[in-house]
């Protein structure tokens, strides 16, 4: 028994260890606090310039949305903190603290071996998009959070829902998923359908009524506030709508799908591949019910993509679909804790070892991958996306003149409405289109808009500021190519370089 127990122990302090690891390392990377980009720029936009009665009704600009609890909270921080990087993100940073905590809770209920949350952990802890939102000030680390805490109170409730009380109270919580989190109304979705044909069987149609009237009643409400909205905007020109991706469409892109969840940089792909599919062959022999929970909201969100009502891409609105893979992925190490195996003592703490040693590797792997991945020289850079703060800074120590041009890239649109909201800059900024000369222009964004001009365009003896950077920006944004155009087509006044770039004042002579 004593054996027993020092498998215990060892699974509590490795728990406990790896949550700590976790949330420190979380913790990091939201307090690295980086400018806002484009997206999260127009999202504070739109909470600086309306009240709480306009966000929820009137028309959102720069093609944004979001759920009206994630934007009144935000709003409320927002009168309180004003324009602040750290406190604007602390939903999404909370959000993923406590998705951490929420999980461990959910693998309890879900897998028979409790040691296979210490392979969860980590897989979810360090997963970069789930890392990357979890410090963006977007509502997608909601979104994940709202899964699990949707798939843990299905899992401690759902034999308990069958008078009309508690039908009631789980079809008021599906309706107003929508309010909460955007692509969770699918999962919701797949709960709703599975206990009405529960009651059906049961030929219990009044508690089918309980359950129909509120979700419904939600879903329309939430249509008309926000989705009719949406879907009436200039939001369903954008390219995840345009461009939403079957990810059945061939093997390489389904792949792509499970690596972005799971991560090939700790498991060869067809390892993923084969555990992933012995999850679904396990769940489909001994969990119907859970496995159509977890499989339905996919393939609503893909049906609905098709028909132009919610995208489903790869990189980004798949983040609340993340727990549900790790699940998958992981159910078929539930064979280990068959009632053959527990019964013999010795034969339990081996694998019982054996898991808790994979979670160990597993944790290390993760963890030095993002580490290393995101420390560049004495400086912390994770997740870089913009450094339009800093250009601000500079900018504010400089008397621009009215002639001056300010050269912002396309992925930073909008981002001096946000770090200016009394548009100092306004009559100053100018947008690059990325013309073929300079081989940069990001498909996501459709046609150029007329307020975007070329930089080949700028009368010559303009002057200019720009901020360059030699770190990563995306895969569209090749600054190397306007430090080019820069080198061939003007001449340097001035010169500033910092750890993120340089920051230059040039005359075009071209």
């Amino acid at each position: 028994m004593k054996k027993y127990n020092f498998v215990n122990i060892l699974y509590f302090i490795i728990t406990i260890c790896i949550v700590i690891l976790g949330i420190k390392y979380r913790t990091e990377v939201w307090l690295y606090e980086p400018g806002f980009f484009g997206d999260e720029g127009s999202l504070v936009t739109n909470i600086q310039t309306r009240n709480v009665f306009e966000l929820l009704f009137a028309a959102k600009e720069h093609i944004m949305s979001a759920p009206y609890i994630f934007l009144f909270v935000s709003k409320i921080i927002y009168n309180f903190f004003g324009f602040n990087e750290t406190a604007l993100r602390f939903i999404p940073y909370i959000s993923g603290i406590f998705s951490i905590v929420l999980s461990l809770f959910l693998c309890q209920k879900i897998f028979t071996r409790k040691e296979i949350s210490l392979i969860f952990l980590p897989l979810f802890i360090f997963n970069y998009q789930l890392s990357y939102y979890s410090m963006q000030f977007k509502q997608y680390s909601s979104d994940v959070l709202y899964t699990i805490i949707l798939i843990y109170l299905f899992l401690c409730f759902k034999d308990k829902i069958s008078d009309e009380k508690s039908t009631l109270t789980a079809g008021t919580i599906f309706g107003i998923t929508g309010f909460f989190s955007f692509p969770n109304i699918f999962v919701a979705a797949a709960m709703y359908i599975h206990f009405v044909f529960k009651f059906f069987r049961e030929k219990k149609y009044k508690e089918i009524i309980f359950l129909t009237f509120p979700f419904v009643t939600g879903l329309i409400t939430e249509y008309c506030i926000n989705f009719y909205d949406t879907l009436h905007s200039d939001i369903m020109n954008s390219w995840e709508w345009e461009n939403t991706t079957f990810i059945f469409q061939s093997f390489s892109v389904f792949m792509e799908y499970l690596q972005y969840t799971i991560g090939n940089y700790y498991y060869h792909k067809y390892f993923i591949l084969a555990l992933f599919i012995l999850g679904i062959i396990y769940l489909l022999i001994k969990e119907k019910n859970i496995l159509f929970i977890l499989i339905t909201p996919i393939f609503l969100n893909v049906i609905s993509g098709f028909l132009k009502l919610y995208p489903f891409d790869i990189s980004r609105v798949i983040v609340y679909t993340c727990p549900i893979i790790l699940i998958i992925f992981l159910k078929p190490f539930d064979i280990l804790g068959a009632e053959i195996i527990k019964k013999n003592f010795i034969l339990n703490c081996l694998i019982s070892l054996l898991i808790i040693g994979l979670g160990i590797y597993t944790c290390i792997l993760s963890y030095n991958f993002r580490i290393k991945s995101f420390v560049i020289g004495e400086n912390n850079y994770y997740f870089y996306t913009s450094n339009a703060k800093e250009y601000v800074k500079k900018l504010n120590t400089k008397s621009i003149l009215q002639d001056d041009i300010i050269f912002v890239d396309r992925l930073g649109e909008g981002i001096f409405n946000v770090y200016d909201k009394n548009q100092k800059y306004n009559n100053n900024v100018i947008f690059q289109s990325f013309p073929e000369a300079l081989s940069v222009h990001d498909p996501r964004w459709g046609e150029v808009n007329s307020q975007i001009v070329c930089l080949d365009d700028i009368p010559k003896n303009s002057h200019l500021y720009f901020y360059n950077t030699r770190l990563y920006r995306g895969d569209f944004a090749q600054m190397d190519q306007i430090e080019k155009w820069i080198k061939e087509n003007t001449i340097i006044i001035t010169k500033e370089t910092d750890y993120i770039g340089d920051f230059l004042y040039v005359k075009k002579i071209k």
